[in-house]
């Protein structure tokens, strides 16, 4: 699903096109993680424009690559269609899927988003300047009437793989979990006082 992780269980190359013709931008190898931003069926091939994992602080080169080769299963980190999360760097909602659209509104760390649509804002000068991109509902976290809802359209990741929000769907078993696991350490840390 697009907006998942995977990993990689054969090395193949990432392509500027989906018919993969002419030089790969960029070599994954097995146990890689690549994140699906586009899908879309190439002569009855299943291909998918994909993000490698990014080396701290180097840009990604987004590319083409045939998704047989990846293990089909969602690995944590993964943003899901209808989830809430929590925004961990200030981030730029704007009015379109272009990173170049009209700005809205900034969200700051104590803001939570629920995404309503996954897409993919594509530079085709630069494979690198590929970004996945969340359409975003902003949360009413404070519960004050009055308050507009605001829609925008985000990135999710910086170009460099920085996660502009937790990767946890606050509506998921694994915010439970979460939650659990403070709770019990919360409690172990009263008994000791």
């Amino acid at each position: 699903m697009v907006g998942g992780r995977y990993q990689v269980m054969q090395s193949c190359g990432l392509y500027t096109n989906p018919n993969k013709q002419g030089q790969p931008v960029f070599k994954v190898r097995p146990k890689d993680v690549i994140m699906l931003a586009k899908h879309e069926i190439c002569s009855g091939v299943d291909m998918g424009l994909v993000f490698p994992s990014a080396v701290h602080g180097e840009t990604r080169t987004a590319g083409w690559m045939r998704l047989q080769d990846c293990r089909q299963i969602r690995l944590d980190g993964s943003w899901e269609m209808k989830g809430r999360y929590r925004v961990k760097h200030t981030a730029t909602l704007r009015a379109g899927i272009s990173v170049s659209s009209d700005k809205i509104v900034d969200v700051e760390p104590t803001d939570e988003v629920i995404v309503i649509e996954i897409g993919v804002h594509v530079d085709d000068t630069d494979p690198s300047a590929c970004r996945l991109r969340l359409k975003v509902v902003k949360c009413n976290t404070t519960f004050s009437v009055g308050d507009d809802m605001t829609i925008g359209w985000m990135s999710a990741e910086t170009l460099t793989g920085d996660q502009l929000l937790y990767p946890v769907n606050l509506l998921s078993m694994d915010a439970v979990a979460i939650h659990k696991n403070i709770a019990r350490r919360a409690a172990v840390v009263w008994r000791v006082l």
